[in-house]
């Protein structure tokens, strides 16, 4: 009978210490998965698909709490200087993440959650961002050189310097969004919500800004180039490019000129242009 009592309380000592290296060693566990996590994004660096890095993607940006440890909650990680070039990553969900100088170049992120994501310095060339949502995304000098971005939501997000050339903004809501010497030559904005976008300085060169939304004269004055944009223009399959409805594109040109009352108050310094 003693020796019973003695095995039940070695047992239960034995359950206590197995528990409290099970709780201690937690973190040597989340670390594993976490390096797991990246070598996944690694081992399929510059390759197309998926490659399993949404899942890994969105597992390094979860702070999720363990059961039964409820108390334990872990830091999303700093995905800054990330290489996923030409990965498929519809509808990922990268909110809030950092993705300072990332690289993602000719990736697929249509209908992606980029909702206040910071992208300063973020190369996103040639990159697919149908319907993304990148809401008080931050863009600082973002490169969107040829992206693909329409109707994506970028209300309120911060664009300031970004290249956007010949981006396709079709349908994107851009309402509230901050575009201060922001680069949007050739950058179709056919039908784009441009209510209470701030574009002072704005590179507008050769921009089609036909049926845009709620674009006000004093906007597009504050812009530089606003002369060469498209206002109203149609798409020519057989040059497929957008070419001037005239004399109508010319006659709405016109109007803006002679529209004093709009002129702003101190002119855009457009020589900033010169060496960029």
């Amino acid at each position: 009978m003693f020796f019973l009592e003695i095995l039940e309380k070695v047992e239960h000592i034995t359950i206590l210490i197995v528990l409290f290296t099970f709780i201690a060693t937690e973190e040597q566990r989340r670390n594993a998965e976490v390096y797991q996590a990246w070598q996944v994004i690694t081992a399929a660096h510059d390759q197309s698909g998926s490659g399993g890095r949404i899942e890994a993607l969105e597992f390094l940006l979860s702070r999720p709490r363990r059961f039964p440890f409820f108390w334990l909650r872990w830091k999303e990680e700093n995905l800054a200087g990330l290489a996923v070039q030409k990965a498929y990553l519809r509808e990922v969900n990268l909110q809030d993440a950092n993705l300072e100088q990332a690289n993602l170049q000719d990736a697929i992120l249509l209908k992606a959650n980029l909702q206040n994501a910071g992208l300063l310095e973020a190369n996103l060339q040639n990159t697919d961002l149908l319907e993304a949502n990148l809401q008080d995304a931050f863009l600082l000098e973002a490169n969107l050189t040829e992206a693909n971005l329409t109707e994506a939501n970028l209300q309120d997000a911060f664009l300031r310097e970004a290249n956007l050339t010949g981006a396709n903004l079709t349908e994107a809501n851009l309402q509230d969004a901050f575009f201060r010497e922001a680069n949007l030559t050739g950058a179709n904005l056919t039908e784009a919500n441009l209510t209470g976008a701030f574009l002072r300085e704005a590179n507008l060169t050769g921009a089609n800004l036909t049926e845009a939304k709620n674009l006000s004269f004093e906007q597009i004055k504050s812009t530089c180039f606003w002369e060469s944009s498209f206002y109203r223009a149609k798409y020519n399959d057989k040059e497929n490019k957008w070419l001037a409805i005239e004399p109508d594109n010319k006659d709405f040109i016109k109007a803006l000129k002679e529209n004093v009352s709009s002129d702003p108050k101190e002119s855009p310094d457009c020589s900033i242009w010169k060496d960029k």
